[in-house]
């Protein structure tokens, strides 16, 4: 590369020196000098000497950079990790096998290179010509492979994939709309302290008279943090082969299965080692619970009526009852109610289209009025639900764990649902927020 260079530079001195020569004789030039024809002469030799040079020269430069570009791959191959020990298995390659295979990959890139180098591009398609290497053609016949066989490329079709779970259907918590709804963090339990149910009113009293004194008293009641939780355990197989569906579904069953949780509790809790319901308070007798004549042919006996019947004593206690729940089979039966000549009870003019009933949702003396498959038959609880208070600690989470028990070593996956609520309906009740009606429908 040195020697071409001096080559070139005394070539170009030679050059200036003729330029130089030409222009002292121009004058020989107009009078028509035959040495001009020679000089020429002289003058295209030397530009093809120098052209000649010049492509050996880019020759040099393109061999040193293939030459710097193995050496760089070899490096790269060493460093990486320590040699292959596939040679234990198989043939393996041969050292000289390794360098005509990075020729190649060479050459391939120099022939994708055109925007680097023209002269590299074209050397590159060169190389891979010299080589033998071509383009494959596509197989016509392929284009018939329909996949409809075997031997029609049918092994090759995925297999069914699985879509989603057919779900079963659960009644939504209803509860959760109806009632207040306070969280309180990591806490044990909450004090509710209530007033009794008889209110006392202020009297009259005569001009230095002695004022009547009352001693504040007030009840307690405790709604204690109790943690509903569910596990799944589930196959990584299962996991992988279902793509999605598996987990969708476990993640879907636990949320459903905390709503059902949720209501039962809010409803029908014992009061022991769980929450306090709303119809554990209540009873089946007493100041709270009435019994309904019910009849399905009168305005009278029908359910829109023993609304009026259960709102009427909650009203007496200065509470403005706000919800109705009722079981959701007879919530459709106090839809339909009615006769021929009356039409239906709950939408007396514009019949069941004037009722959008989607959800188990509807209104009747204007009370929010809910279905709920945890109410039993036949009855029905009006309520200030607002006033109750569904305490909440922890928020729903779902935990996941391959190593928790024996789980790694059997090679499943735990889905872990938990929550932390807190609900006691005495309070509420023993303050005449809430009646119950039995003996509903006829």
């Amino acid at each position: 590369m040195p020697d071409l260079s001096q080559h070139i530079d005394g070539l170009s001195e030679q050059q200036g020196v003729i330029l130089k020569t030409m222009e002292d004789i121009a004058e020989k030039i107009k009078a028509g000098d035959g040495d001009l024809v020679e000089l020429k002469s002289q003058l295209g030799d030397l530009s093809q000497q120098m052209a000649t040079i010049a492509d050996e020269r880019k020759a040099a430069a393109r061999e040193a950079e293939y030459a710097q570009a193995l050496k760089d791959i070899n490096e790269l191959k060493a460093g990486v990790r320590a040699p292959s020990k596939a040679r234990a298995i198989g043939a393996g390659i041969e050292p000289g096998d390794l360098a005509a295979s990075a020729g190649f990959f060479y050459s391939l890139w120099a022939s994708k290179s055109r925007r680097v180098s023209p002269d590299l591009n074209a050397w590159g398609k060169a190389q891979l010509e010299g080589m033998g290497s071509v383009w494959a053609d596509v197989p016509p016949e392929s284009k018939a492979t329909l996949g409809d066989t075997p031997a029609a490329g049918g092994n090759i079709v995925p297999s069914a994939v699985l879509q989603s779970f057919i779900e079963i259907a659960v009644p939504l918590n209803p509860y959760r709309t109806l009632l207040t709804v306070t969280p309180v963090g990591f806490v044990t339990g909450v004090e509710i302290p209530t007033e009794g149910l008889a209110p006392t009113r202020a009297t009259i009293v005569g001009t230095g008279e002695l004022k009547p004194k009352r001693d504040l008293l007030t009840d307690k009641y405790t709604a204690t943090m109790y943690t509903l939780a569910e596990i799944y355990d589930v196959g990584n197989q299962l996991l992988r082969n279902s793509r999605g569906v598996a987990e969708k579904n476990i993640r879907s069953r636990l949320g459903r299965a905390f709503g059902l949780g949720e209501s039962y509790y809010v409803l029908r809790g014992s009061g022991t080692n769980e929450p306090k319901g709303i119809l554990t308070s209540i009873g089946t007798t007493g100041e709270f619970h009435t019994t309904f004549t019910p009849s399905a042919s009168t305005l009278a006996g029908s359910a829109a009526s023993a609304v009026a019947a259960a709102a009427g004593p909650i009203a007496n206690r200065a509470v403005n009852p706000d919800g109705v729940v009722v079981n959701a089979a007879d919530f459709w039966t106090m839809v339909a109610q009615g006769t021929d000549e009356a039409g239906f009870f709950i939408a007396p003019s514009g019949g069941p289209t004037s009722v959008d009933a989607t959800g188990l949702d509807m209104r009747i003396w204007g009370l929010r009025t809910l279905g709920d498959p945890n109410m039993p038959a036949d009855n029905l609880v009006v309520g200030a639900y607002k006033v109750a208070e569904l305490f909440t600690g922890d928020q729903y989470r779902v935990d996941v764990s391959e190593e928790a028990g024996e789980r790694w070593d059997r090679n499943l996956t735990g889905f872990r649902g938990e929550e932390e609520i807190g609900f006691n309906a005495d309070p509420y009740v023993t303050t005449g927020h809430f009646q119950r009606i039995s003996n509903l429908i006829a």
